[in-house]
């Protein structure tokens, strides 16, 4: 396993037998470095989704301020938080974590095609969904993250079974046109009755 790719599992491992102890603030910690590590590797779509799974939980988490990580790791404030949780959890003790649970990662990675498939897997979603659900427009234009977060993960589920809908940019454009429509109505059947 190449070191770069190592962080990104060993996170989402976390994560997710953190979920399964019911430990929601170690949950997204662990979250929020995942989506850093897969920000960093250009996984855009793993990026998104960790940070949609924060919001659901904790939809005042520092992370909403910004439309993706990417944009995040940019800002001072997050950089901040960000070594907090690197000093919370190094990589060393996240091994160490990982291998008192009983979890070997040593050939798991090698049943997947890609990194992308892969951390899908231990994200308990597919790479389609998350292909269908996080489209380019999605994670560059969403102005408003908790408009979406509910449509995109219902509470409860581990995975998204429905898609996103537009961001709120595309639903703006499609009401003004609705009202523009209607008002060229009212105004031609005023004029012509």
């Amino acid at each position: 396993m190449r070191s770069s790719e190592a962080p990104l599992s060993l996170y989402l491992h976390l994560a997710r037998a953190g979920q399964m102890r019911n430990q929601p603030l170690e949950v997204d910690k662990l979250l929020v470095l995942a989506g850093v590590n897969a920000a960093e590797m250009g996984l855009g779509q793993i990026a998104a989704f960790c940070r949609l799974r924060v919001l659901q939980h904790n939809p005042q988490h520092l992370v909403r301020r910004w439309p993706t990580l990417d944009h995040a790791l940019l800002d001072e404030d997050f950089s901040a938080y960000l070594k907090q949780l690197f000093r919370k959890f190094p990589l060393e003790k996240c091994e160490h974590m990982l291998a008192s649970l009983g979890i070997d990662r040593s050939r798991e990675r090698e049943t997947y095609f890609s990194e992308f498939d892969y951390a899908a897997g231990l994200l308990s979603t597919s790479p389609e969904e998350l292909e269908t659900l996080f489209d380019q427009d999605f994670i560059l234009c969403d102005p408003d993250p908790l408009a979406t977060v509910d449509a995109v993960v219902p509470t409860g589920s581990s995975s998204p079974s429905v898609c996103a809908e537009r961001p709120a940019l595309w639903r703006w454009f499609a009401a003004a046109a609705v009202v523009i429509l209607t008002a060229v109505v009212i105004i031609w059947w005023w004029r012509f009755r």
